[in-house]
């Protein structure tokens, strides 16, 4: 048996030849040459050359530490890369749009804010604030920046994928420790040739210990950045995700006698009586959403703002706090508080 054979036969007992296959698809799709690749390595704490590392894939049997960085820096599996998993990244990725030079990908490179609420405890806790950047190059390379309390900042990488068959962007991103987080939402949105604000499903995954499951919440993506003002809406919409208002007679009565003095609209009394007719589910009201937008709006004329202003001092002291769906027009709604003054801090050139 000559050298070169020696090398290439893997004591593990994989297939070598299917393995640089695998790793020069995967290079191709992500749109990686070996410096590229290099620098992944470099940035998740592996230093290497781009010369050694193709000897190290093509001729030699990688140790488990090499395959392990190679797989973080592809963003896949180490059991695809060894043939562990047949053909299960190639088909994953047989519904997804690869075209990263086309128009759909156009409107997404930028610095972003992202506006969430943390899952480290069931009590809805502040705001949370971080930074997205998305780069064109090298497969869309994304990463996002999370703040924590002892004012250092957790780091988030991964690449943005458009689907094939559906108008649906995810945003997958990987922690220092393994903890994931992935954004889900709608492409194209309200913001035709440039994102600039949309509603995004949220999962995150923490590493490390059994404490907390998987997550699903709700996370704001924006170009601009929020005010105190524009704090209200966020907190009402992205903590409660029905269409319905379930709220308690005493809360509604409230609320609303309030409002609608401020405001200064006529005809309260009959709207709360029409509320109570209309609504009345056991002992509490459960309201649709679409009642305040269409009937307030057109025929007591309120504005846009002061019509979300009522659905956001409702929403926060509605008894509904599920987190599972996201109704289809929350992104036009919210999109649309984008042109009120206060709401976002105007972008500088």
């Amino acid at each position: 048996m000559t050298n070169n054979n020696k090398e290439k036969t893997n004591p593990s007992g994989y297939d070598k030849d299917l393995f640089c296959k695998r790793v020069e698809e995967v290079m191709h799709l992500r749109k990686l040459d070996y410096d590229a690749l290099a620098k992944k390595f470099s940035e998740a704490g592996y230093n290497i050359s781009p010369a050694n590392l193709r000897v190290y894939i093509t001729q030699r049997n990688l140790s488990l530490k090499v395959l392990l960085y190679l797989s973080k820096s592809l963003n896949v599996s180490m059991d695809y890369l060894v043939g562990n998993e047949v053909g299960n990244y190639l088909t994953l990725n047989e519904g997804f749009d690869h075209e990263f030079d086309g128009s759909r990908y156009a409107q997404y490179p930028g610095k972003y804010y992202v506006y969430f609420f943390p899952t480290r405890t069931n009590e809805p806790e502040e705001l949370i604030e971080s930074i997205l950047n998305i780069d064109k190059d090298n497969g869309f390379f994304s990463t996002l920046e999370i703040p924590v309390t002892d004012g250092d900042s957790k780091i988030f990488n991964g690449h943005l994928i458009l689907s094939k068959k559906t108008y649906t962007a995810f945003l997958n991103l990987i922690g220092k420790n393994g903890e994931i987080i992935q954004f889900t939402f709608n492409d194209p949105n309200t913001n035709q040739n440039k994102l600039r604000f949309c509603v995004s499903a949220l999962i995150s995954v923490s590493s490390g210990d059994a404490k907390r499951m998987p997550t699903l919440s709700r996370a704001i993506i924006s170009e601009k950045r929020l005010t105190d003002a524009g704090h209200k809406f966020l907190d009402a919409n992205l903590r409660l995700n029905s269409k319905y208002i379930n709220i308690a007679d005493n809360e509604l009565q409230t609320i609303l006698s309030d409002f609608l003095q401020q405001e200064n609209i006529k005809d309260a009394a009959e709207i709360c009586t029409r509320l109570k007719y209309a609504f009345k589910a056991k002992t509490y009201y459960s309201i649709e959403e679409q009642y305040f937008l269409n009937t307030f709006r057109s025929e007591n004329g309120l504005t846009n703002l002061q019509t979300e202003n009522l659905i956001a001092d409702l929403r926060n002291h509605s008894m509904s706090a599920i987190n599972c769906k996201t109704p289809r027009s929350i992104d036009a709604r919210l999109y649309l508080l984008l042109k009120e003054n206060g709401m976002f801090e105007e972008i500088k050139d």
